[in-house]
């Protein structure tokens, strides 16, 4: 009965060992994660190295997921109208004959932008009226600032310039 309780006690005991040797490898493998001076600290956190390795399994996981177009799909392109067509042909050959006889034509879309046109300034006089019966002013009403100022287009595209293309002021009053 005695060398019965000691053989429980010892497998009891020994089964803590192991479950304690267990938890100590977990800790010495959680502090490598912490200890690794190489990563950022953001990604030394095990609740992210944990997320990262679910997002891999759920991606492999899902063979629908991948990027690219998908089996099936119908392209979509853009179909540009031209604005003027240019006809481009030949009077004689090289050796000076004019007897030709047309068989073949190629045509190559060109998609440019225009040059920019040169600006306007637009002076509005704004002609006041003095009524003879009761000697009022009279004066045309009209959509312009009260002072002169550049116009709405200028402005956009000096906005632009200035906010999305971070332009200085200085160079785009180069431009213009």
């Amino acid at each position: 009965m005695e060398a019965h309780k000691h053989c429980k006690h010892y497998f009891e005991q020994e089964s803590l060992l192991k479950q304690k040797d267990d938890e100590i490898a977990q800790l010495k493998k959680r502090l490598c994660y912490y200890e690794n001076s190489n990563s950022p600290p953001s990604s030394n956190s095990l609740l992210w190295k944990r997320q990262k390795k679910e997002r891999k399994r759920m991606v492999n996981s899902c063979s629908d997921t991948r990027p690219g177009r998908k089996a099936g799909h119908k392209g979509i392109s853009y179909q540009f109208k031209p604005s003027q067509t240019v006809e481009h042909t030949v009077d004689c050959c090289q050796c000076g004959s004019r007897d030709l006889r047309f068989f073949s034509q190629q045509q190559r879309m060109i998609v440019d932008i225009p040059k920019p046109q040169p600006y306007t300034v637009t002076l509005h006089r704004i002609n006041h009226y003095l009524c003879t019966a009761c000697d009022t002013v009279i004066k045309p009403s009209v959509d312009i600032p009260e002072h002169g100022m550049p116009g709405k287009n200028l402005l956009g595209i000096t906005m632009t310039l200035w906010s999305q293309c971070r332009l200085p002021p200085r160079r785009i009053s180069d431009v213009f």
